[in-house]
């Protein structure tokens, strides 16, 4: 069984490694803005950021190096960074999403 495979059982992300490189590209995409959909791209690298803090965060060896109270704060504020990429994420690419789990419906159930 390969990782993602073991992953998909444990239905956990396997998440790639944010680099400084991706962290160049979201700026470069975000000022230049030469294609239509470049907004698709500066969204899905914040997420891939922050599902990257998050992966971090929630390791085994965090939860081993690092005191709770910090670890608590950086996952309140990494759900504040979710709710702002929310916040100001186009409506266009909201209803297009396919990460439910990311960005629930703000319907009410009748």
């Amino acid at each position: 069984m390969n990782h993602y495979s073991a992953a998909m059982y444990l239905q956990q992300l396997i998440s790639m490694p944010f680099t400084s490189y991706m962290r160049q590209c979201l700026v470069d995409v975000q000022e230049e803005k030469e294609h239509d959909l470049d907004s698709v791209v500066v969204y899905y690298l914040k997420i891939q950021y922050l599902t990257e803090r998050v992966a971090v965060l929630t390791s085994p060896q965090a939860e081993q190096e690092q005191p709770a109270a910090e670890r608590a704060a950086a996952m309140t504020s990494s759900r504040e960074y979710l709710d702002k990429i929310t916040r100001d994420m186009p409506e266009s690419l909201k209803s297009n999403c396919n990460t439910p789990f990311l960005f629930p419906s703000k319907k009410k159930n009748r």
